[in-house]
C-alpha cells in the first residue's frame, strides 16, 4: 500500500446500540471477507480472462523475449452470443390479482412496473447482469428505495459486481444469511464532501476490493460498506431489516435505532443473485467450466506461433574452411560475397521442421467443444458448416443449442420475477396516497393512474412490518426480440386468422395487428382500423323507427313481413 501519512481519529462518540452495530458490522465482515476470498479472486480473474488479458497464463512458461501467448477470442465471442440470445428474450413482469376486483388495479400496477423499469434503464442493467452471469458465474440486482429519484421518491434497480457483494459463507441461501455487505472504494475527499460532521472519525482502511499496489500514491482509497442484517422477533416469528453504512472503523448512518421495525416492511435482503452454476455454495460461470479447453487451445496456438516465427527466419550453415564469413552471408544487404570454394559444401540453408499436424488438430477440436458445450454452436452462431443444408437439420441443430439458453433463461425469469415482488412491496410502503403517474399504458393512449399506500387501491389490505402481504402475483413472460421467432409467431397468428375467417369467425384487422409482432409504431394504424370498425357496425346497426310507423320492407330482415 502507498505511504500515506498516518493521521490520529478521535473516538466516535456512539450509542451502545450503535456501537453493538458497529462491532456486529466489523466482526461480521473481516469473517465473510476471509471465506470468500478465493471466490473474489476468481471472480477477478475470470474478468481479466474476458478482457483477454490474463497475467497467469504465461506464468512458468519459458518464453522469448517478447514472446506472449495468443488468447484466442472463442470463449468471449461464445459469452457475448450467450448473453445476446438473454437480451434476444427480454423478461416482462405482469402482476396478477389474488383476490377478485383488483383485476383493474393489477393491470395498473403492470403499467407502473413496466414504467418503472424503462425509466431505470433497465435493459441496460439486465444485459450488465447476464454478462456477469456468464463470466463470473453470479449476477446481482440491488432493488431499493431512492428519495432523491424523483419527487416523492422512487424505486430504483442497479446491477452490482459479484467480487464487491459478500454473503453469509454459513447459509446455503443467501436469503437466510446473518448479513450482506456491498462494499464500494472512494477517495477520503469524497468522505470529507458526504460526511462532513463524520470525516474525522474515518481512519485507515485495509484493501479488500483492490490489491495494495493499486492504491494510488496521492490519496488513500477508503472502503465505504453497505451493511444489512435482519433481527429476528421471536414472538411474532417475523425479520425486520435494517442498514448501516461503516468505513475506516467509523459509523456512518444506522436505520434500526430510528426505526425498529425495519427499513423496508417485506423483511428480504434488498438483493436478488442470479447465478448460472451452483455447486457446494459457490457460484460458477462459463469461465470457470471452459476456460480449460480455452486455455489448451492458446497453448497450442503459442506452439503454432513460434513454430511460424522460427520458420519465417533464414539459417545458415557455413563451412569455415570455404573462407565465406558469417556476417556477409547474413547480411542480406550484401551484393558480393567472397569465398575460397564455391560449392554446395560452403553453405548450407537449415530449415524449421514443419508442426506436427495432430497440434493445430487439437486446437480447432478444443474450439469447437466451446461452441458446442457453451451451447453456441455453428447454427446458433450464424455460421454454417458440417454440410448441413437441410431447413429441418438446421432447426434441429439450433434447439439443441437454444436448451442450455431456456435454462439460464428460466433462472434470470425467477430472478426478474423476485426483484418486482420487492418492487411490489416498496410501492405498498412508500407510494403517498393519491400519487398519479402519467404514463403509455398497454391500451396504447396516455392514462393517469392513482395509486393510494396502504389501502384497498394498491395493496388490497393493510400491509405492516412483516404482516400480510400485498394480495399480487408476479410473473414474467418473454418478450422475443429474435427475428426468426418473430416471424415464426407472426405466421403461426396469420394462419390461425385464415382458419378462423373459413370457419365464418374472422378475426378484426384491428386486433389482429394488435397481436402481430411488426417493427415501428403501429398504433394510428390500429386507431384507424378501430374507427372504421366501428363506423361499419354503426351503418349496420337497424335504425329506430318513428311512432305509429312500420318498417319499410327493405328495411326487413329476410323471412320476416311487415305487421298487418
Amino acid at each position: 500500500m502507498a505511504n500515506h501519512e498516518a493521521r490520529a481519529t478521535p473516538a466516535q462518540p456512539l450509542s451502545p446500540l450503535e456501537r453493538r452495530i458497529l462491532a456486529q458490522g466489523k466482526t461480521l465482515l473481516a469473517r465473510f471477507a476471509a471465506a470468500g476470498r478465493a471466490d473474489h479472486r476468481r471472480y477477478q480473474r475470470a474478468r481479466r480472462i474476458y478482457a483477454l488479458d490474463d497475467d497467469e497464463l504465461d506464468a512458468g512458461q519459458r518464453l522469448a523475449p517478447g514472446e506472449r501467448t495468443p488468447q484466442l477470442p472463442q470463449l468471449v465471442t461464445s459469452i457475448r452470443n450467450a448473453v445476446a440470445d438473454m437480451c434476444d428474450n427480454v423478461p416482462e413482469v405482469v402482476f396478477f390479482p389474488e383476490t377478485e376486483g383488483l383485476e383493474d388495479v393489477a393491470r395498473d400496477l403492470t403499467d407502473i412496473m413496466g414504467y418503472t423499469l424503462e425509466q431505470r434503464q433497465f435493459a441496460q442493467t439486465y444485459r450488465q447482469v447476464c454478462e456477469d452471469k456468464f463470466v463470473t458465474g453470479l449476477g446481482v440486482y440491488q432493488i431499493f428505495w431512492d428519495e432523491t429519484l424523483e419527487p416523492g421518491g422512487g424505486i430504483d434497480v442497479i446491477r452490482w459486481p459479484a467480487e464487491a457483494l459478500y454473503t453469509d459463507p454459513t447459509a446455503d441461501d443467501y436469503r437466510q444469511g446473518r448479513a450482506i455487505f456491498k462494499v464500494s472504494c472512494h477517495p477520503r475527499s469524497w468522505f470529507a464532501e458526504h460526511y462532513p460532521g463524520l470525516y474525522r472519525y474515518i481512519g485507515a482502511d485495509e484493501p479488500l476490493l483492490m490489491e495494495e499496489a493499486s492504491f494510488p500514491e496521492d490519496e488513500p482509497m477508503i472502503h465505504l460498506v453497505e451493511y444489512w442484517y435482519r433481527r429476528y422477533d421471536a414472538s411474532s416469528g417475523r425479520y425486520t431489516l435494517h442498514s448501516a453504512h461503516m468505513a475506516g472503523g467509523a459509523l456512518l448512518d444506522a436505520s434500526e435505532p430510528a426505526a425498529p421495525q425495519g427499513v423496508y416492511l417485506h423483511g428480504r435482503y434488498p438483493f436478488v443473485l442470479d447465478g448460472y452454476r451452483q455447486v457446494s455454495g459457490r457460484y460458477l460461470g462459463m469461465i470457470d467450466d471452459l476456460y480449460p479447453l480455452q486455455e489448451a487451445a492458446d497453448r497450442y496456438a503459442r506452439y503454432e506461433d513460434r513454430n511460424a516465427r522460427l520458420s519465417s527466419r533464414q539459417r545458415f550453415l557455413v563451412n569455415e574452411a570455404s573462407g565465406l564469413n558469417a556476417a556477409d552471408v547474413a547480411d542480406c544487404d550484401q551484393e558480393i560475397l567472397t569465398a575460397r570454394t564455391i560449392n554446395e559444401s560452403a553453405v548450407r540453408q537449415l530449415s524449421t521442421a514443419p508442426l506436427n499436424p495432430q497440434i493445430p488438430a487439437a486446437k480447432l477440436r478444443y474450439l469447437e467443444m466451446i461452441k458446442e458445450e457453451s451451447g453456441q454452436n455453428l447454427f446458433n452462431r450464424g455460421e454454417t458448416g458440417g454440410g448441413v443444408t437441410a431447413a429441418s437439420a438446421i432447426q434441429a441443430l439450433q434447439e439443441a443449442g437454444n436448451k442450455i439458453s431456456r435454462s439460464n433463461l428460466a433462472a434470470t425469469s425467477h430472478a426478474v420475477a423476485s426483484l418486482s415482488q420487492q418492487a411490489l412491496w416498496l410501492m405498498c410502503q412508500f407510494f403517498q396516497p393519491r400519487r398519479s403517474f402519467y404514463i403509455t399504458g398497454r391500451s396504447g393512449g396516455l392514462t393517469r393512474l392513482l395509486t393510494e399506500a396502504r389501502t384497498v387501491g394498491l395493496s388490497g389490505r393493510e400491509i405492516t412490518a412483516g404482516f400480510g402481504h400485498p394480495p399480487y402475483l408476479a410473473r414474467v413472460q418473454i418478450r422475443k426480440s429474435n427475428p426468426l421467432r418473430i416471424q415464426a409467431r407472426n405466421e403461426l397468428i396469420l394462419q390461425a386468422a385464415q382458419y378462423a375467417q373459413k370457419a365464418g369467425s374472422g378475426i378484426r384487422p384491428s386486433v389482429l395487428f394488435q397481436m402481430l409482432n411488426l417493427e415501428g409504431d403501429t398504433d394510428e394504424l390500429v386507431r384507424i382500423l378501430e374507427e372504421e370498425e366501428k363506423r361499419a357496425a354503426a351503418s349496420k346497426a337497424p335504425q329506430p323507427l318513428e311512432d305509429g310507423k312500420s318498417p319499410s320492407p327493405e328495411r326487413l330482415q329476410p323471412g320476416l313481413s311487415a305487421p298487418k
